[in-house]
């Protein structure tokens, strides 16, 4: 991603605060997928026999999915310092195709 692109993102996410909730909504969308092929896969191997692989499969996505989750949770509680610390003027100028300031 261009400095560009990634000035804009910052501006859109300066707009919209993140929140848990904004997390959850976008698991749905993003990690839906990949659960149905990793849990429909473990169901498969469960209903086969295969009780040890599937419960290892379905540990992984649970233990990746909290690993997400609480990675975004420590976005959300740094938010206002981050929010603080980010110089928005020289985003605004490089959103806009400038070098900054």
């Amino acid at each position: 991603m261009d400095r560009q692109a990634h000035a804009r993102k910052l501006l859109a996410r300066r707009a919209k605060t993140p929140s848990v909730s904004t997390f959850l909504l976008e698991a749905v969308h993003r990690k839906a997928p990949i659960a149905a092929v990793l849990l429909g896969g473990a169901g498969y191997l469960y209903m086969n026999g295969n009780v040890t692989a599937a419960v290892g499969i379905a540990g992984f996505w649970l233990g990746c999915f909290l690993r997400d989750l609480r990675w975004y949770v420590d976005l959300v509680r740094a938010w206002p310092v981050t929010c603080e610390l980010v110089d928005w003027t020289k985003v605004e100028n490089i959103a806009q195709g400038g070098d900054g300031p």
